[in-house]
């Protein structure tokens, strides 16, 4: 019986991984579709460029997500204490930025579920 419930745990683990990838990927998705939008350089494009590139090597087995999600947090603070877009360019630009920014705190969420889950 011991074997039978550690298998059974293991495949649930298993489960559990593949829907939270699978979630992932899909936020993966909607984040290359928008940015395939942009084709102004903002100040705050830079921005969220160096913070995925960080994220992408901050990605792994361990709990990294949640000190990314700090992270995350107050890179959108700091975009809030900005002025307003001046044209409407900048606005549409600066609206995919925010959908980015909220799809990438949607990723780092299931990751800490999972994690939070797993322990």
């Amino acid at each position: 019986q011991v074997t039978g419930d550690l298998i059974m745990k293991n495949h649930q683990d298993v489960l559990r991984y593949s829907v939270m990838r699978n979630k992932q990927f899909d936020i993966l998705k909607n984040i290359c579709i928008q940015s395939d939008k942009l084709h102004s350089k903002y100040p705050q494009t830079n921005i969220v460029i160096t913070y995925l590139d960080s994220l992408s090597n901050n990605i792994g087995e361990k709990d990294y997500a949640t000190s990314k999600l700090q992270e995350i947090d107050l890179l959108l603070e700091g975009f809030k204490d900005e002025s307003l877009p001046v044209t409407r360019e900048e606005f549409e630009h600066r609206a995919i930025l925010y959908y980015i920014i909220q799809e990438i705190r949607q990723f780092l969420l299931l990751k800490i579920d999972y994690h939070n889950f797993s322990i």
